[in-house]
């Protein structure tokens, strides 16, 4: 049984694939790491707070992952309130319905 002295450069004393090996695991390792730094805003919501000029209780509130979506459901949301109601004539109701507007728009 042939005995190893202990050598500095341990890399000569280790089989040549467990150096590949290490290699290939420092590369993933780097890989893992950076995607996980670079994705910390991936899920990022938008709050989305639209009002209405005329009536000033309307408070209508979405959140979505992207800023577009959420401002468009928003505004939808205030329109429909408005577009169903049967108390109301039909040119208030446009008149209402155009009212609507983006109040404030948070990334959170």
């Amino acid at each position: 049984m042939k005995s190893h002295k202990f050598n500095e450069n341990c890399a000569t004393t280790v089989p040549s694939f467990f150096v590949i090996g290490l290699c290939s695991m420092k590369k993933i390792l780097g890989i893992a790491v950076l995607s996980l730094l670079l994705s910390g805003n991936v899920y990022a919501e938008w709050l989305v707070i639209v009002k209405n000029k005329i009536d000033e209780n309307v408070f209508i509130k979405r959140t979505n992952y992207t800023e577009e979506v959420a401002t468009e459901e928003a505004l939808k949301g205030c329109q429909v309130m408005y577009r169903y109601r049967e108390d109301i004539k039909k040119k208030k109701k446009l008149e209402l319905m155009e009212a609507c507007y983006v109040h404030s728009v948070i990334e959170q």
